[in-house]
């Protein structure tokens, strides 16, 4: 390197030195490094309180991960106990093998069904949804009353129904005169159905046509048996009710978690189609009130699915007021929270030993309980959505 670039080097680097500035320089260099200082710090601090923040936010996105864990652990493990304590019911004492029938695991591998196989009841994407002024045809299915279908008497609970009226006049309302005498007696008065436009409306109609037309399986099996809701995927038990078996194929696809509720819409769901499939006046006397449909469900058409409504003023209101293409989102929020509010804790509270001393059925008291639409509720946030469900909110568990 050439002498006169080191001697320049050297020169710069002097007057930068302390001992060759002016006290003025020294001075101005001091704080210029203290305005270097504060900076420095000031970006150290809002860096280390950005990194704080995201920790805190990753915390309690942490925490809230561990609770929905925690939840679906709960759930889990209440599902595994409540099964757990169904399948420990001690059966009675006989000298044949005997015990619960709708747990024990029992396979037919040849499994004859005298009414046939029901058609496939997958979803069709061509089932497109309406409005009131788009509404498909009238379903045939339930329309033919050329004959009718004996079945066992079972006990008959004399149940009120209080029966809703409707918030708002209906706009077709003068096309209907509801005090005009029937023409037929009341347990001929099918609800007036439209085509299906819902998954849950194929179920109901195809059951109804499909057994109407191939006979129903002779058995004496409990009515409603729950058994299928504890074979999913299994043959249908030979001496298992047919309309249960369908109406459980049915609460296995539907969005309700809680055992109770689902044993609830089985109740429901089977009790209304052996009335549309017998259409006889013993099984509409069997029907429990609260099922049995409103005025408006044997004037107005309306989809099958309301007809599986637990409150008849719901019914109504649904009728009158809701879009039905949104079943859907109500099928969702109401799952979401149904309740049954049963007051014991014990799962086998809802059963009781049948005459045969062999199998299970449910109880008269909880029959009773789950029959009374008051016993039944959905929160707070399904009436902020549907307003027609704020009668029916309660705060609570879903049990």
């Amino acid at each position: 390197m050439p002498p006169d670039s080191i001697s320049k080097r050297e020169l710069a680097n002097a007057s930068r030195r302390v001992a060759n500035m002016t006290p003025s320089q020294i001075e101005s260099k001091r704080s210029i490094d203290r305005e270097n200082q504060r900076y420095c710090r000031a970006k150290r601090k809002t860096k280390l309180e950005q990194l704080q923040q995201h920790v805190e936010a990753l915390t309690r996105e942490l925490e809230a991960t561990r609770r929905e864990l925690q939840g679906s652990q709960a759930r889990e493990k209440s599902w595994s106990d409540t099964f757990t304590a169904l399948r420990l019911l001690p059966p009675p004492v006989t000298e044949e093998k005997s015990g619960i029938e709708w747990i024990e695991d029992k396979v037919e591998e040849d499994v004859l069904q005298p009414y046939g196989t029901l058609p496939s009841l997958d979803y069709d994407p061509s089932l497109n949804s309406y409005t009131d002024f788009d509404l498909p045809p009238l379903d045939s299915s339930l329309s033919d009353t050329s004959w009718d279908l004996d079945i066992p008497p079972t006990p008959v609970y004399n149940y009120a129904q209080p029966l809703g009226s409707p918030s708002r006049p209906l706009p077709w309302s003068n096309h209907f005169n509801f005090n005009i005498p029937q023409s037929s007696p009341v347990w001929k008065s099918i609800p007036l159905l439209l085509s299906a436009t819902t998954q849950l409306d194929v179920v109901i109609l195809t059951t109804t046509d499909t057994f109407r037309r191939h006979g129903l399986r002779q058995t004496t099996a409990p009515f409603p048996s729950i058994s299928a809701l504890f074979r999913a995927g299994k043959p249908p038990d030979p001496q298992s009710c047919s309309i249960s078996d369908a109406a459980a194929a049915q609460v296995q696809r539907s969005p309700l978690q809680s055992l109770l509720p689902r044993v609830g819409f089985l109740f429901v769901l089977s009790h209304l189609l052996r009335w549309y499939i017998c259409r006889t006046k013993e099984s509409y006397e069997q029907l429990p009130a609260f099922i049995r449909p409103t005025k408006l469900q044997t004037s107005v058409p309306h989809p099958a699915w309301i007809d599986v409504i637990i409150w008849p003023q719901v019914r109504d209101a649904v009728i009158q007021q809701m879009d039905w293409s949104r079943f859907n989102e109500y099928r969702a929020i109401v799952a979401k929270s149904l309740n049954v509010n049963w007051p014991h804790t014990d799962p086998r509270s809802i059963l009781e030993p049948c005459e045969d001393g062999r199998s299970y059925r449910l109880s008269s008291v909880f029959e009773k309980h789950i029959s009374t639409p008051e016993n039944w509720s959905v929160d707070k946030e399904a009436g902020e959505v549907f307003p027609f469900l704020k009668p029916v909110c309660r705060e609570g568990v879903s049990t």
